[in-house]
């Protein structure tokens, strides 16, 4: 499938803000601790070591996704951060509406749906992802051919 440059100007944006905001609160959890996540994780009945997950989902994944580089494994380890973020944090606020008329969950849940849409749009043309799999594909001596059919994965040999 051909990515076309919008769509991998809509990835660029969707990386940028989930992978920007995110790691903003990433960075005030590294300067902070995580001893609120630790106890509430604790008091869910988990081992407190997964508190440290919270690192993952709000520092390296965002890292990952602003620069472009494993953006569908990224997106899934921000989604699972959220879900848990929501299961420890928020789950008395799924029914909720805040001070100012909008959902008590929305910003965790629009980083969930953020992460998800990156795991399914990937990296696209505008990323350090992009030249890799162009070099990746060209040393295995196949291309895709284009076809009527956006599902084809028909392939041709490079080499004569």
């Amino acid at each position: 499938m051909f990515i076309t440059w919008r769509a991998s100007l809509a990835s660029l944006v969707l990386r940028l803000a989930i992978g920007g905001i995110l790691l903003v609160h990433g960075i005030h959890k590294l300067q902070g601790g995580i001893d609120g996540i630790t106890e509430m994780v604790k008091k869910a009945g988990m081992p407190e070591q997964l508190a440290y997950g919270v690192y993952v989902g709000e520092i390296v994944a965002p890292i990952l996704l602003i620069v472009g580089l494993f953006v569908p494994l990224a997106g899934l380890l921000v989604a699972g951060n959220m879900a848990m973020a929501i299961y420890l944090a928020h789950q008395a606020d799924l029914t909720k509406i805040n001070e100012y008329g909008g959902w008590a969950v929305e910003l965790p849940m629009l980083f969930l749906a953020g992460g998800l849409a990156c795991a399914i749009l990937g990296a696209g043309k505008y990323s350090f992802w992009y030249p890799i799999s162009r070099t990746l594909t060209k040393r295995r001596g196949t291309r895709r051919v284009p076809s009527d059919n956006p599902d084809s994965t028909e392939r041709k040999s490079t080499f004569r």
